[in-house]
């Protein structure tokens, strides 16, 4: 959201994750959000990285009845603060770990994988990757429920065609009417 580093702000991760085949990849889209079977569908501000928990906030489903949400937790070393400055510091000082959990609405968190940031890559706008959680995603897992991942492929819209689009195009990536999909 980009509040002043004092004040508590929505954390995101977001992560390209290459899958076979070649050229095709995993857009996971991760925010802060809280720990209940209820809050971690919800965007929640928090006061430190390092005590940011984050959730996919839509669950993952392979089939009817198999939906999981996807978790990430810091853990070692991490900024107490919510500023991207201390965030750069940190990654500089050392690697950034997360733990990479699933869980399903009543079941408990199951250790899945993890996650190190080693570097940050500082990039002009229009050179920012582009995100969409809905498009890119493994083959045999789709976001639940799928009418919301309808409404997101429009809010995505504007990614898709990123950030030198949207410079040029001040209404690309917002709503604008009903004929966008928003």
């Amino acid at each position: 959201m980009g509040t002043p580093s004092a004040v508590p702000d929505v954390l995101g991760l977001a992560l390209k994750i290459p899958l076979d085949p070649p050229d095709t990849e995993w857009d996971l889209l991760l925010a802060s959000s809280g720990t209940s079977a209820v809050t971690r569908m919800l965007p929640l501000p928090a006061r430190q990285w390092r005590s940011a928990r984050y959730s996919s906030l839509m669950p993952y489903s392979s089939g009817a009845s198999d939906t999981r949400w996807v978790l990430a937790v810091p853990v070692g070393r991490h900024p107490e603060s919510t500023s991207l400055a201390a965030l750069r510091r940190s990654i500089a000082d050392a690697p950034l770990r997360f733990r990479l959990d699933l869980v399903s609405m009543t079941g408990s968190a199951v250790p899945a994988g993890q996650v190190t940031l080693t570097q940050v890559h500082e990039r002009p706008d229009e050179e920012q990757p582009t995100f969409d959680p809905v498009l890119n995603c493994p083959p045999g897992l789709a976001l639940q429920p799928g009418w919301l991942a309808g409404v997101r492929v429009g809010a995505y819209r504007g990614s898709r065609r990123g950030p030198a689009a949207r410079l040029h195009d001040p209404g690309a990536g917002r709503a604008s009417g009903a004929d966008d999909g928003y």
